[in-house]
């Protein structure tokens, strides 16, 4: 018998007979979950308002189709033609965005090497540390900082060699740091004798990653051992100039540590 209107798929009014009992009214939905969860037969009869009288579910398929149809997510609207003049306004857009994330990149090169400097400065200032010096070549930074206590020293020669967009997109912001521990020694004539062999002119030299130097600063008594590294300043500033200094911290004081063991054991009176 044909069938009236089907109901929409929110409508409850649907009434199934299943195992002797009448179930219902269902919605379109909870009536094909339950078909496909076993829940319901397609032997079972049904009946929604307006039908004469009950009729299995395996009779008019169509049923079920308009139900799991009607759950298929819309199909998205056709995208509405561009002009010419809206095509070439985005792709106007596109250039200004990209210009920008360009700058932004292009600041970020230029001032992180600032940003790095403030932040080993304050890192060693926290420590406990006095600024005494600062110089700058163009190309290096170089700090001197000295614990008033006793009388230690730190010092740094700081390099950002990655502050092109090119390297820097390609082995990320680095830096190379030199960084030394200094104590002043009463006999530093006797010390420099033993170190004449090794023993070179100013106090920065260039040295392997990890080789540990042994220099002397002649005027103020001081005898230094420095290390030569490199550091990632992306571990250590995010993009949006963020500091972590919990980190940097623990670098410096790691570094002047294992320098401090080293002076004193190969120094110790």
């Amino acid at each position: 018998m044909p069938l009236p209107d089907f109901p929409s798929a929110d409508q409850e009014v649907i009434h199934v007979h299943h195992n002797g009992a009448n179930l219902g009214p269902f919605d379109g939905a909870k009536l094909t979950a339950m078909l496909e969860a076993g829940e319901l037969s397609q032997e079972d009869p049904f009946w929604y308002p307006g039908m004469s009288d009950w009729i299995k579910l395996k009779q008019y398929p169509q049923l079920i189709d308009h139900f799991r149809a009607a759950q298929q997510p819309a199909a998205p609207p056709p995208p509405v033609p561009q002009s010419r003049d809206d095509q070439l306004d985005a792709i106007f857009g596109k250039l200004i965005d990209k210009s920008w994330a360009y700058l932004d990149e292009y600041n970020f090169a230029s001032r992180i090497d600032e940003i790095f400097l403030g932040a080993v400065i304050t890192a060693t200032l926290d420590a406990g540390y006095n600024l005494i010096d600062l110089t700058s070549d163009g190309q290096n930074h170089y700090l001197r900082l000295e614990n008033f206590d006793d009388n230690s020293r730190i010092v740094f020669r700081l390099n950002h060699f990655t502050g092109d967009l090119v390297s820097s997109n390609v082995i990320g912001q680095k830096a190379r740091v030199m960084i030394g521990y200094g104590e002043r020694v009463p006999n530093i004539s006797t010390v420099l004798s033993a170190l004449k062999a090794e023993f070179k002119s100013g106090l920065f030299v260039n040295a392997e990653p990890g080789s540990i130097v042994v220099d002397a600063d002649v005027m103020s008594g001081y005898i230094y051992c420095q290390v030569d590294m490199f550091w990632s300043l992306d571990e250590i500033i995010s993009r949006n100039y963020d500091i972590d200094h919990e980190t940097l911290n623990e670098w410096i004081r790691a570094s002047t540590n294992a320098l401090r063991k080293y002076l004193r054991g190969r120094f110790a009176s």
